[in-house]
């Protein structure tokens, strides 16, 4: 599941700098222009755990699940895509969310996923 985290982190990361707004007539608003740019530190981390995950023998020890940070960049991502919505409507723009806010909320579940399936896989097997 390490490589699954890491994978999920670098959509995260790559999200930053897609269009996270797209309207008609308007120029389309990467997460970075928007100053999200802490949505890849989140990534950095959920990158760094996947591979201590994916890789123990490189690490000296496991840097956790990364469960944590995909939670947050859910939580954090759904809130961006809500406000999207609404500062679109309060404009009376026609748009809707990009792209790359949809990847971040889409890896920020790929992450989360990557550290629940094995904490879930442990208990079965008590």
């Amino acid at each position: 599941m390490g490589w699954v985290a890491v994978i999920g982190g670098g959509m995260v990361a790559l999200g930053v700098f897609l269009p996270w707004v797209q309207a008609p007539g308007y120029v389309a608003k990467s997460g970075w222009a928007a100053g999200e740019w802490w949505f890849l530190i989140l990534a950095g981390f959920a990158i760094a755990r996947g591979l201590s995950m994916a890789m123990p023998d490189r690490f000296n020890r496991q840097m956790g699940t990364p469960v944590i940070g995909g939670v947050l960049i859910l939580v954090f991502g759904f809130s961006k895509v809500n406000s999207v919505h609404q500062q679109l409507s309060a404009a009376g723009v026609s748009g809707g969310v990009g792209t790359g806010l949809y990847l971040v909320v889409v890896g920020g579940a790929v992450v989360t996923l990557a550290g629940l399936l094995p904490i879930l896989a442990a208990r079965q097997h008590r």
